[in-house]
């Protein structure tokens, strides 16, 4: 979506499956346990040519530092690794 755009999502269904911190907004919510699923991963990546480079590098960075891994963590994500396999 183009910035400042607006997302719309209408769902009808009785039942779904959703990150946790998506499904706290819509109340009743079951926990499928970790041994019932591949780990889930949600990466970040540089674009190579990114027009905002250097501030999306810096951007990936802190995500990644005490602070930002802070804020992961008291939002109910688990901290990200410091850095990805490459």
């Amino acid at each position: 979506a183009a910035a400042g755009s607006e997302v719309t999502l209408h769902i009808e269904a009785d039942a779904a499956i959703l990150f946790a911190t998506d499904a706290a907004a819509f109340g009743t919510a079951r926990e499928i346990p970790d041994t019932l699923h591949a780990p889930i991963l949600c990466e970040g990546a540089l674009v190579a040519d990114a027009v905002a480079g250097n501030r999306a590098e810096a951007f990936l960075k802190f995500l990644a530092s005490p602070a930002g891994r802070e804020i992961f963590v008291k939002h109910g994500f688990l901290a990200p690794r410091t850095s990805a396999p490459r």
